[in-house]
């Protein structure tokens, strides 16, 4: 299952029609230097995660969870912080 994951991402890629002929290319290259294509389609699949990263975090969803997360990661620090202020504490009192 994982093969064919593997193989139908890499045909995907290969047959995409934007940067396609660029990818291609690289493939090609990559292969008379004597590698399989991992890293071509490596880079490929880093710049499409980027290129989406880029596109989601234009969006408000994403602003409004990105502030949603700021909160519960102070609230989460401080309760931590409370925590380990109380068991200091009862250790001081023994």
């Amino acid at each position: 299952m994982l093969a064919g994951l593997i193989a139908g991402t890499a045909i995907g890629i290969l047959f995409a029609p934007k940067k396609g002929e660029n990818i291609r290319k690289e493939f090609k290259k990559e292969i008379k230097e004597g590698g399989i294509g991992f890293n071509t389609v490596k880079n490929t699949l880093i710049g499409m995660g980027e290129d989406i990263g880029d596109t989601v975090k234009g969006t408000e969803t994403f602003q409004k969870g990105e502030k949603s997360f700021g909160n519960y990661l102070k609230k989460a620090k401080k309760g931590a912080k409370d925590a380990v202020h109380s068991v200091t504490e009862k250790f001081k009192g023994n």
